[in-house]
């Protein structure tokens, strides 16, 4: 059993990004969590392992998310990370994706060397009519934090935005090894941009398929290199890893600072499973929230064509965010699998692709030009 548990103790963040899945951002909260209060989280999650532990083998994978969640501070992240790993075995995956912005915070993270980190970065997600403060700034704590030669992946976001950046250039010039490309779902405040912003599954296989064609050699790209291995795992051993956006959320658990249960990816209309300080595990893994969760997974999964494809054992009917988007009519008979990225990736099916990552609008032109002078010279004062 996998077993993913995000813990989203705070939503403060410098930025008001179209795209946010959590609507962070413009909230001013006026503490963070103690260290008290940590341990008395930690001890909690560990009744997770506890109750697994009685049924069957678990591994576990955490997210500190937020808001920005180098804003808690290091004493409270590497509290957490200290304890997880007392808790759950020094084998266990504690993750924390940052905008870069507090670099004394990340720098730290860095010497300790607990936590898998990436770094985001995502062309004019904040506004249209923003300044390129937040740009020069990410820049300078890049070159400063030598995130590139520490081999630390840059998360970017499918948008409509993304699809006009160089892509190609952005991964030279920055010399990355690793990036990751996610879509844009429509959760959170990019629920509400999100006809503005967001692409199709169709848009995002297509994209997908073109930067690994065009980009595959010279760099990782997760979440879909390795899509192979992982289906190879799933298909012998039965064994649920969850790759990003490929359908068993029933065990993904986001846990709020005062102790709220929720399942999934905030996809669903009724995610509460209980809370962690009043309930027991054994209510929380069998709230009705829950059941009624891994009964639509597995409902749709069920259902033709999935039942006919040969990736319905990997994918189990793709990301349920899409049968909730406007009664799943959004889709339009697209596969939420993204089918095709499946059928390249894992059965060396080759597809023509629309031509991405080039700018395309005078705005988008002018960002990018900007986003590069603007690294040059930074690039020249470091």
């Amino acid at each position: 059993m996998y077993i993913q548990i995000e813990l989203e103790l705070s939503r403060v963040c410098n930025l008001k990004c179209l795209h946010c899945f959590s609507e962070s951002g413009g909230i001013h909260e006026k503490d963070k969590p103690s260290l008290d209060e940590i341990d008395r989280l930690i001890s909690k999650l560990k009744e997770f392992k506890d109750y697994v532990s009685s049924e069957s083998f678990a591994t576990y994978s955490f997210i500190i998310s937020g808001g920005e969640p180098t804003f808690l501070g290091s004493d409270v992240i590497l509290r957490i990370a200290e304890k997880l790993k007392e808790s759950f075995g020094e084998n266990c995956r504690i993750s924390l994706n940052t905008n870069l912005t507090n670099r004394k915070v990340f720098e730290k993270l860095m010497e300790e060397n607990m936590i898998t980190l990436a770094v985001s970065f995502d062309p004019v997600i904040r506004s249209l009519k923003c300044s390129f403060d937040f740009e020069r700034k990410w820049l300078e704590n890049f070159m400063a934090l030598d995130i590139a030669g520490k081999e630390i992946p840059v998360e970017l976001t499918l948008t409509r935005y993304l699809i006009e950046f160089p892509l190609e250039e952005f991964v030279s010039r920055l010399r990355l090894k690793e990036i990751g490309l996610s879509p844009v779902l429509p959760m959170g405040r990019a629920k509400k941009y999100f006809d503005v912003i967001g692409l199709t599954p169709w848009e995002v296989s297509d994209c997908a398929i073109y930067a690994l064609k065009t980009l595959g050699r010279k760099i990782h790209i997760s979440s879909y290199q390795g899509l192979k291995e992982f289906a190879e795992v799933r298909k012998v051993y039965n064994i649920p890893y969850r790759v990003e956006c490929w359908g068993d959320c029933w065990n993904r658990f986001i846990i709020k600072r005062d102790g709220t249960v929720e399942i999934g990816d905030r996809c669903f209309n009724y995610p509460v499973c209980g809370n962690i300080y009043k309930d027991t595990i054994h209510d929380i893994f069998n709230s009705p929230a829950r059941t009624l969760f891994m009964g639509f997974q597995l409902e749709k999964s069920s259902s033709f064509p999935c039942i006919t494809c040969q990736f319905n054992y990997f994918c189990m009917g793709g990301c349920t965010i899409w049968y909730f988007w406007k009664g799943g009519s959004y889709l339009d008979k697209e596969c939420p699998g993204y089918k095709r990225v499946l059928e390249y990736v894992i059965e060396g099916k080759d597809y023509e692709t629309q031509e991405y990552f080039v700018p395309k609008s005078d705005f988008m032109k002018e960002y990018s030009d900007r986003f590069f002078n603007t690294l040059e010279e930074v690039s020249y004062r470091c």
